[in-house]
């Protein structure tokens, strides 16, 4: 064999090898990235549901304060006399 076509084979070899090495850290870094991505939807998703859930409580809460404190203005007023009316047809 000529020395053109070993030196040929050998360059096509190495870049054979560099291509494969190429791909497979493009495919890992792809495979990261997909992971990243899923792991942020899960954490947004997990967010909003914290969120919600945190905006459910202080409703509640806020319901529940005015709930107490309209008891409390309707309790301190007590009519003095009380009429009884009767409709008579």
């Amino acid at each position: 064999m000529s020395l053109k076509y070993i030196s040929f084979l050998s360059l096509l070899f190495i870049l054979t090898f560099v291509l494969l090495v190429y791909l497979q850290l493009d495919f890992n870094i792809k495979k990261t990235n997909s992971d990243i991505y899923k792991l942020t939807k899960a954490f947004n998703y997990e967010l909003d549901e914290n969120l919600s859930l945190n905006s459910r409580i202080q409703l509640k809460k806020s319901l529940k304060e005015a709930y107490e404190n309209s008891s409390q203005s309707l309790s301190m007023i007590r009519p003095d006399e009380i009429l009884k009316i009767e409709v008579a047809n």
